[in-house]
């Protein structure tokens, strides 16, 4: 629905306070997603796949290594389905051991964390995980 086209079912429009019903950038998205031109496959940089092909490092503080994280610089390269959410479920496995007890915290002190916020978790490395689109790891 662009401006102004949206009606109820008596054919009533909308008022200016109600349209448009999402932002632009949400119009778009509902095309590409349903659109002919969609990418179905997945694909994964370079990096992050030669990170999940081994143990996935980390540095002292928790954090990836940089070198993993080339947004907008790094090669992109079709992977399976199965590849992509093997990958996937390899991260969540590393965040939760990452930030898992006592050193799990002092990891999250390392990262600026509040403390209130470091006591939520009770030591479970698994109260961090970031379920939401666009987020990632602060490289």
């Amino acid at each position: 629905m662009r401006y102004g086209e949206a009606k109820d079912l008596d054919g009533h429009g909308v008022s200016h306070r109600w349209d448009p019903r999402v932002c632009q950038k949400g119009l778009a998205l509902t095309r590409r997603f349903y659109g002919d031109r969609r990418v179905r496959p997945p694909d994964g940089s370079r990096g992050v796949q030669a990170m999940g092909r081994g143990r996935l490092p980390a540095r002292e503080d928790g954090r990836p290594p940089v070198e993993y994280f080339q947004r907008a610089r790094d090669a992109w390269a079709r992977v399976t389905h199965e590849e992509a959410a093997e990958i996937v479920a390899k991260a969540l496995v590393n965040i939760a051991e990452t930030y898992t007890g006592e050193k799990g915290a002092e990891r999250l002190r390392a990262q600026h964390y509040d403390e209130v916020m470091i006591e939520a978790t009770k030591g479970a490395g698994t109260q961090v995980l970031k379920f939401r689109g666009g987020m990632r790891s602060s490289a």
